[in-house]
């Protein structure tokens, strides 16, 4: 569970190669952004998550899968798969490293 204060953010944009990810609206309100633009959720929706009015509170399911790559449009980044030791890496999307 995750309580987001009123103008604040939850994530990057960014999509998984190894899982699905959604979000279960518990209460108040969210802005996801996608590529289709914002859209208003409100409790007991499902989906993504940005910044409310009131804090706003929601559970985010994913297993943390280690061969997970992540990708985030628009900000030339993605991370993953994690490294033997557990950590994962941060490169541009043409692999090099930040």
């Amino acid at each position: 569970m995750t309580t987001l204060p009123p103008g604040t953010e939850s994530a990057l944009r960014h999509y998984h190669t190894e899982q699905d990810e959604y979000v279960y609206i518990v209460a108040g309100t969210l802005v996801p952004v996608t590529d289709d633009g914002e859209q208003e959720l409100t409790a007991g929706m499902v989906a993504g998550f940005k910044r409310g009015e009131s804090d706003a509170v929601y559970l985010a399911v994913g297993d943390r899968n280690p061969a997970d790559v992540t990708y985030y449009p628009g900000i030339d980044l993605t991370t993953g798969p994690s490294e033997p030791d557990g950590c994962r890496f941060f490169k541009h999307l043409d692999g090099t490293p930040y």
